[in-house]
Parts: C-alpha cells; structure tokens; sequence
C-alpha cells in the first residue's frame, strides 16, 4: 500500500514519462529497445538511490506472448499476466485506490493506477483506463501497445502525459525536472500549465514558458513510424477540452508541433515544448542535426544496466 506520507520523503524527483517499460518479462508492457532502455533506466536508478519516478501505462497484453508449434509455426497469443495477483500493487491514498478524473468534452475517464517500488527513491508507476463504466473504446484502448488506430494512440498518449501528471499531484510529488523518452508525453506540457495557473494564478504564456524549462526530451529513432504525424483536425478536436478549460485558443496549445498548416508531428511537438533534447548516440545525433537543424542535440549513448544482462559470476 503506497501513502502520500511515504511519497513526500522522495525529494524532487525526476518524473520520467515513456509509453514503454521493460520491468518483468511476464508485464506485457513494452514492445522492443524503447522499453528496454526505459526499464534499464529505472533500475540504475533504483541502484544508485536517485530520486526517479517513472509513469507508464498498464496494457493487458493481447497478442504479446509469441509461441511457437509443435509444427514450427509461430503464433501469436494473448499474455496471461494478471495484474491483481502480481507483484504490482494497486496505488491507493489512505487505504483507498486512487481513481483520477480526466474530464473530456463528452464524458468522464477514470483513470486507475498500479506500481512498483523498486527502491526507497525510485518508484513506478502504470496507469490504466480499464475502469468498469468508463467509454468502450477507453477499455480497449489497453488491450496492448500500439495498436488501434489515430484516435487510439492520441487517447493513450493523453493517458500517459496529462494522466501521468494528474497522478503526480494527487499524490503531492513535485518534480524537478520532467523527462519525456520519446514523443508520446508530451501532452504532458497541457496539464502542467493547467496547474501553474490555477494554483499561482499565473498567466498562460508565463506558465508554458515555465513549464518548457522543466522538460527535457530524448529522441529515440529519426524513422517515419517512430515519428507520427496526425491532422490538425484530429488534434484539435482532442485538444480544445483542454484550452476551454485554460480560456485559451486551441491553438495556443498545438502550434509548436505544426510541420506544416494542416499536419501535428509529436516529435516536432516534443521538441518545441522542451528545453533539452537528447539522442541516443552519436550518429543519431548527427543525422539528427541534419532533420533538425534548428536544435541543439546532446549525444547521450544508450546504455544497459549490467545486473540484468549479465551473470553476476562475470560482473
């Protein structure tokens, strides 16, 4: 049982944002490399005691399992982790589960989470939309990592931004510093500002100027599919809940991610609402200068944590 009281005692931590965390091999809740650097990340800091939260969202893991037959063949089968028995426990606040609201146009999302502690500095945490009574499609937008179609990626990435820092402040954890692995959370930025002007009565302008020096983002691969692009119609329907609720005009809060007047890119996205941007090696940085030349990269190379990749005789 995780308390509010405990959390307090994790001072300013960095809240680290990924759609993707390989934690377990059995928690069907990462797909490839993003997931494996994100997990590897959260156990060094485990290991090193510095102050991490990360936030992630629960997929249940519909086809995530690969089997192969007695023919040879491979196939595909749903996961069987259940995440009520598991090691992962429900997030509650004085022995209640927390259940947090995201208010939209036509309705109201629950939003349930789960975590892990993986030291007394570092936790985890993973969020969920499987809620009895909340809208169908918000159910299986959890069946598993990217899959449905636009309007399904563009519900889970407002799950993992605003809904990660919903969490956050429910459970009174100020960061430091926000570090979004990849473009998906970056939605994130719309809840912060929401924050800083209603709890300082800032305004609009100072508060998203506010808010870009907390976040840092990372580039992970500079490839089409890693780089999704949606209509400013589909963009601007999902984000005008959220300008009504700051007064503001919708486009306000998504101009810094137009490639061109009628295209969002998440990645340009990520990379306007941020005061650092990193890659993930050298020569991804140089070819990142060469498709962004308007930035300042920094080379970070991906590394591994060792305990958990190599035997331990051998360490």
């Amino acid at each position: 049982m995780l308390k509010v009281m405990k959390l307090r005692e994790v001072s300013s931590p960095v809240a680290y944002f990924c759609a993707e965390f390989a934690i377990d091999n059995e928690l069907p809740t990462y797909s490839g490399g993003l997931g494996i650097l994100a997990g590897d990340v959260m156990h060094e800091a485990a290991q090193e005691h510095y102050p991490m939260v990360g936030i992630g969202i629960l997929y249940k893991g519909k086809e995530f399992m690969q089997h192969i037959t007695g023919a040879g063949r491979e196939e595909q089968r749903d996961s069987e982790f259940d995440h009520d028995t598991s090691f992962l426990r429900p997030t509650t606040i004085e022995g209640k589960p927390l259940i947090l609201n995201l208010s939209l146009e036509a309705s109201v999302v629950k939003i349930k989470s789960y975590h892990i502690r993986l030291s007394d500095t570092t936790l985890l945490f993973f969020l969920s939309t499987d809620v009895d009574g909340n809208p169908s499609e918000w159910i299986s937008d959890m069946d598993a990592l990217y899959k449905g179609d636009v309007n399904s990626q563009i519900r889970q990435q407002i799950l993992l931004g605003v809904g990660g820092i919903k969490l956050l402040k429910a459970l009174s954890i100020t960061p430091s510093f926000y570090h979004i692995n990849e473009g998906r959370p970056a939605f994130c930025i719309w809840e912060i500002v929401k924050n800083e002007m209603e709890d300082k009565q800032k305004s609009f302008e100072d508060s998203w100027e506010k808010a870009i020096k907390k976040i840092v983002y990372t580039n992970h691969t500079l490839v089409a599919a890693g780089n999704p692009t949606y209509s400013i119609e589909l963009i601007e329907r999902w984000a005008t809940p959220f300008a009504r609720k700051m007064k503001v005009d919708t486009n306000l809060l998504i101009k810094d991610g137009l490639v061109d007047p009628g295209t969002f890119s998440i990645s340009q996205f990520a990379l306007n609402i941020s005061s650092k941007h990193s890659s993930v090696s050298k020569v991804h940085a140089d070819y990142a200068k060469r498709q962004y030349p308007d930035y300042k990269w920094i080379a970070i190379t991906n590394g591994v944590y060792m305990p958990r990749w190599q035997d331990s005789e051998l360490l």
